[in-house]
């Protein structure tokens, strides 16, 4: 499917000129020739002769006429039974949705720095949601290779205009702090007081509450853990690095 892109050109002060689509409008193939290339392409089980003999039928009313009327393409077509005429109106509709759905996905995610292939993931893991989870919390893109928390941040201030002191981006920094101290300093738990800090610096949020918030909701979901002893009380560790340090920790004894 091509679709037509509807905007203005501006100029960004800091990335240069760029195009923004207010709406898009679906370019159907036109042409036998178009529409014989992309039911190859989309529909596993229509091969060169089925899709030569569809179009030969249907002309350029092909697409509509596998999407609305599969019965009589399994009457009037040979080698297409009745259920799998429905399997390929099922496809072509699923991928009509599905490029839509791309579509608005691309003008979301319209910043530099992001992968190609990010639109394709974020549809592969939460399907016909993908824009609507994304809209909502922005920073589901850092579940995504090389998709971090600073560039989560700037998509959803700039494109998505979430909230500063949102519990999503107050949550996210609290997990990208963490990371930080592990990854730069190779610290496996931090303290509650640092951690606060840290993410204060990273976000600006002046709400001490909110981020203890956040803390609090990342321990509910078993994304952090916290020290419950009374000697070390108040430090905090990421869950996958607390469970690879208590297991080492378990065989260092066993061998003791």
């Amino acid at each position: 499917m091509t679709y037509k892109l509807l905007g203005e050109w501006n100029t960004h002060p800091e990335y240069g000129r760029q195009f923004n689509f207010s709406r898009y409008e679906a370019v159907k193939p036109k042409d036998t020739s178009g529409i014989y290339k992309y039911l190859v392409r989309v529909c596993r089980w229509i091969g060169p002769a089925t899709a030569s003999a569809l179009v030969d039928i249907y002309g350029d009313q092909t697409l509509e006429v596998l999407r609305n009327d599969p019965d009589i393409v399994a009457a009037e077509i040979k080698g297409i039974t009745e259920s799998r005429a429905k399997e390929i109106q099922k496809i072509l509709i699923n991928m009509e949705e599905e490029e839509s759905i791309l579509v608005e996905l691309m003008d979301i995610l319209d910043i530099p720095g992001l992968r190609k292939s990010l639109p394709y993931e974020l549809i592969e893991k939460f399907g016909s949601n993908a824009a609507k989870i994304l809209l909502k919390n922005p920073y589901v893109i850092t579940q995504f290779y090389g998709s971090g928390f600073l560039i989560a941040d700037r998509l959803a201030l700039q494109r998505c205009k979430i909230p500063p002191n949102s519990m999503f981006r107050a949550k996210a920094a609290i997990m990208y702090a963490m990371e930080q101290d592990l990854n730069g300093n190779g610290n496996t738990w931090i303290p509650a007081e640092r951690l606060i800090q840290d993410v204060v610096g990273l976000t600006s949020i002046q709400d001490l509450k909110k981020v203890q918030s956040g803390i609090d909701e990342l321990l509910a979901l078993e994304a952090i853990v916290e020290i419950l002893d009374n000697e070390y009380s108040g430090y905090y560790s990421l869950w996958e690095v607390n469970r690879d340090e208590s297991y080492i920790a378990a065989r260092i004894t066993e061998m003791q």
